[in-house]
């Protein structure tokens, strides 16, 4: 066993002496403290952020990204109206296709459901509950995106209609 050293703290003292004595059976490099000092573990201090803080910040990012997939489904949706008045203008008599006409004939559905999206996502900031307000949320930006697709996809389907019957190529 190697000399004590002055400089060593109280801990590595009472342990060498105690290793020393044949009282300890462990490997003698081994830090264990003395058998009549606290045993209890070390308290760790709380962690550098707060799961609370966390989930707040997500539930404000993903209001966030709700109101901006909003904002293109509330315009896209107000937009309904025009884009029928150019499309019988441009394509006559022809039918329109299929989502197209979906879309037309529910366009005040489709408008209610754009309005009531960010309504829905602006009451989740008052929850308390925070994992449901999150979960509606992920439901929200689903829904904003499913419809902001269907949308463009029905708004843009008469303009291909049109580019075939051009002879281009969409």
């Amino acid at each position: 066993m190697p000399a004590l050293r002055t400089k060593c703290k109280g801990r590595d003292i009472l342990f060498r002496k105690t290793a020393s004595s044949g009282l300890y059976d462990g490997h003698p490099l081994e830090t264990r403290p003395a058998p009549f000092m606290n045993d209890s573990p070390p308290k760790l201090p709380p962690p550098a952020f707060d799961i609370v803080q966390f989930a707040n910040a997500t539930r404000f990012a993903l209001v966030s990204i709700v109101f901006c997939l909003s904002y293109f489904d509330v315009s896209s949706s107000l937009s309904i109206g025009n884009f029928e008045r150019i499309f019988h203008d441009m394509i006559g008599g022809k039918p329109l296709p299929g989502i197209t006409q979906w879309i037309i004939h529910f366009r005040l559905l489709i408008l209610l459901i754009s309005l009531l999206i960010p309504i829905t996502a602006l009451a989740t900031l008052f929850l308390s509950n925070l994992a449901r307000a999150v979960t509606i949320l992920g439901w929200l930006v689903i829904i904003s995106f499913v419809q902001c697709l269907t949308i463009y996809q029905g708004l843009v389907a008469p303009l291909i209609e049109i580019i075939k019957a051009i002879g281009g190529t969409p």
